[in-house]
């Protein structure tokens, strides 16, 4: 049952789909508990997602949009996923969210659910702790790493230059102090590392 009656038309479109998806995805009807984890409702833009769970099938995402129409395009992000998560290498330290379904005509999907915070928030509490936002930037360098290896999207020229040169203009603002930026002296040291 659901935490609230749908009241938006988003909310009912979720609603109104949410039996579909779980036929798809072969999963009971009753049992599911919701809670919201984002909605966006404006002119050319509405879609929602809850966190679901089951007590014997553990923890969802599922996610609806209801505009902008692009059943191609929400469809080619869900299977692009599908693709990496099938190819990702997965370990103790690694993971990656599974899809479970996918609606075309409603444009809706279902996949595991990850547990986490965005790693701006991971690194911000680790503000005063420049050995473990190093450690945290290495194990995102893995993570990246490994995703990119999975081949989700088209193969690219690699080009560094534009990056390097970004980082070669921001090191020249830092060091003449047009930029400021904590622990000056590290930021320094592993920009310099990463541009010999």
């Amino acid at each position: 049952m659901w935490l609230e009656d749908p009241i938006t038309k988003l909310e009912r479109a979720a609603h109104a789909a949410w039996p579909g998806v779980l036929e798809e995805a072969q999963l009971p009807m009753l049992g599911w508990s919701y809670v919201l984890l984002s909605k966006r409702e404006e002119t050319d833009r509405a879609r929602i997602s809850y966190l679901v769970e089951h007590p014997n099938h553990g923890l969802f995402k599922y996610r609806l949009q209801l505009r902008p129409r692009a059943q191609a395009a929400f469809a080619a992000h869900y299977l692009r996923l599908e693709k990496a998560s099938r190819a990702f290498q997965r370990s103790e330290r690694l993971s990656l969210i599974k899809p479970m379904c996918l609606d075309i005509a409603n444009q809706a999907s279902l996949t595991t659910y990850a547990e986490g915070l965005p790693f701006s928030e991971y690194m911000r509490d680790a503000a005063e702790d420049n050995a473990r936002q190093l450690e945290l930037l290495q194990l995102a360098g893995e993570w990246l790493d490994a995703y990119h290896r999975t081949k989700v999207s088209e193969t690219r020229i690699f080009q560094p230059k534009h990056a390097v040169n970004y980082y070669h203009d921001l090191g020249e603002k830092i060091q003449s102090g047009d930029l400021k930026v904590a622990a000056k002296p590290l930021f320094c040291k592993v920009l310099n590392g990463c541009l010999n």
